[in-house]
């Protein structure tokens, strides 16, 4: 999946995935986008590698 570039706490470059790629078709399966369910669902492990503030904007980019 594309997201990691953007959702990454490491990432030194912001990068929004396509909008035709398959980050963005995943956000789009989400019922109603509800990323604030997917952040909640995120392991502890993860959540020290990802950002969930961009997580969350993924649902506005879709």
């Amino acid at each position: 999946m594309d997201c990691y570039e953007y959702i990454s706490k490491n990432a030194r470059n912001i990068v929004v995935p396509k909008p035709w790629g398959k980050c963005f078709k995943a956000v789009r399966e989400v019922p109603n986008k509800d990323m604030e369910c997917i952040k909640r669902l995120v392991s502890v492990g993860e959540r020290m590698r990802y950002n969930p503030t961009r997580i969350l904007n993924l649902a506005n980019l879709c």
